[in-house]
């Protein structure tokens, strides 16, 4: 028995549930800026970042996002709380 248990949970292991929608084939493609920018990335650069995503042709390809990661916000050094951050002059 015990063998005929293992058996029995290993193929529920082994089954997937899944729609057949084409969803989840490819990881999601993004360009992150803490990777090159680390905290200090611009309103300006993401947009230099953007163009040229469509200008090589990577959108095309599936890079249609831009993750702009830590340093996006300040934090007011009196309340401590985040705020707009001055390197994002329209907001985000």
């Amino acid at each position: 028995p015990p063998l005929l248990l293992s058996v029995g949970l290993a193929s529920l292991l082994a089954t997937v549930h899944a729609l057949d929608n084409g969803l989840g084939l490819t990881p999601r493609l993004a360009f992150s800026t803490w990777n090159f920018f680390g905290t200090g990335a611009t309103e300006s650069e993401v947009h230099d970042i953007a163009a040229s995503l469509e200008r090589t042709g990577l959108k095309a390809l599936g890079f249609d996002t831009i993750n702009i990661d830590a340093g996006s916000l300040d934090r007011d050094r009196t309340t401590g709380r985040l705020v707009a951050s001055s390197r994002f002059p329209s907001g985000l």
